[in-house]
């Protein structure tokens, strides 16, 4: 009987383990859903329009700073070809973009897109110990004086 116990009990573990990394995820889920709702392009004021990139850049930025810091977010753009671990983004005017990074075989590579057409996946990802995240810089114009 207490064999039968045993049994019992490490089931009844195993199932409230597996509730607690569901809530975990789900609760991840909702704290970066929430930090883009205060980003999204529907919360711009009124009067106020943004460009295609200026709002893409937002987004980045606000996904970048909800990681937590035994976490990184990877950047990764997909043309078709190959796929580029985007590392640093230039936005030299709000219809462009240039993506720089490092492709499958580790060679520094460009890509210059329009901020239409652009398509950036991103992924937030568990840092083994000892590693240094890589943040993604996102350099923008300067402003123009008037």
């Amino acid at each position: 009987m207490g064999r039968g116990f045993a049994s019992i009990k490490a089931m009844a573990l195993g199932n409230i383990a597996k509730q607690i990394a569901q809530q975990a995820i789900g609760n991840q889920v909702k704290e970066v859903l929430a930090g883009q709702e205060s980003q999204a392009p529907g919360n711009v004021p009124s009067g106020h329009e943004e460009s295609i990139s200026s709002i893409c850049m937002a987004e980045l930025q606000a996904m970048q700073r909800a990681v937590k810091e035994n976490e990184e977010l990877v950047v990764f753009h997909h043309n078709g070809i190959e796929t580029l671990r985007v590392l640093e983004i230039f936005v030299p005017s709000p219809e462009v973009v240039v993506l720089a990074g490092l492709d499958a075989d580790r060679n520094v590579t460009r890509i210059i897109s329009s901020a239409a057409v652009l398509q950036l996946t991103c992924k937030v990802r568990k840092l083994e110990p000892e590693a240094k995240a890589t943040v993604v810089r996102v350099l923008l114009p300067k402003p123009k004086g008037k």
